[in-house]
């Protein structure tokens, strides 16, 4: 029988967030502050903000960024934050309300909780699907071939290839998973929007 190989198609995916503002599964609570989740994070849909408004007590509160990126603010309205760091939020949500609501408005913002990101195996696995992956959390090719139960037996190890989006360009990568096994080559960190695809074996 021939080794077990992999077809897989691996993704890091943003899942998509829900209108609802109540804690949701998979997510990660976090202490009052971005720096948390690392420097530069930007927030996508799904992720619940802390927002308070200096002396407004009816204008803050918790918001969810709804699946089309917004927070839909009592005052500011729909308010798009998706791809924005917290202090540029901060910053877009002050310059809003000072320009036409309040004088002087002191605006900051949390993260309470972001969305989780995602792991997608399809093809030769044996449980393909989507398998989640925690926030500031690392996963290599191995760790989520292993996770999918392994690989099945009609697949090429060596001819794996990662497509990876730099600078809104794509770039494939060539990798031998037999080697990364062996301990040749060191188990590949996967990154976000990663897709990893292991043709079939050819007989």
């Amino acid at each position: 029988m021939q080794m077990r190989c992999l077809f897989a198609v691996v993704a890091i995916v943003s899942c998509a967030g829900c209108s609802s503002m109540s804690p949701l599964p998979n997510r990660l609570p976090v202490a009052n502050t971005g720096e948390a989740f690392g420097e530069g994070y930007r927030l996508q849909p799904g992720d619940q903000v802390d927002l308070q408004v200096y002396r407004e007590p009816q204008l803050s509160g918790t918001f969810q960024v709804d699946p089309a990126g917004l927070i839909r603010h009592p005052l500011c309205g729909a308010f798009k934050v998706s791809g924005l760091t917290i202090e540029e939020a901060e910053k877009g949500l002050t310059e809003e309300l000072g320009e036409k609501y309040l004088v002087n408005p002191k605006v900051t913002m949390s993260i309470l909780s972001a969305q989780s990101s995602h792991v997608v195996l399809l093809g030769e696995v044996v449980n393909p699907g989507v398998h989640p992956i925690p926030f500031g959390k690392k996963i290599t090719l191995l760790q989520a071939v292993a996770e999918a139960g392994g690989f099945t037996d009609l697949a090429s190890v060596n001819r794996v290839t990662v497509v990876r989006t730099v600078d809104g360009k794509e770039k494939s990568i060539r990798v031998k998973v037999s080697k990364m096994i062996s301990g040749e080559e060191p188990d590949m960190v996967l990154k976000a929007d990663d897709v990893v695809m292991v043709p079939q074996v050819v007989f």
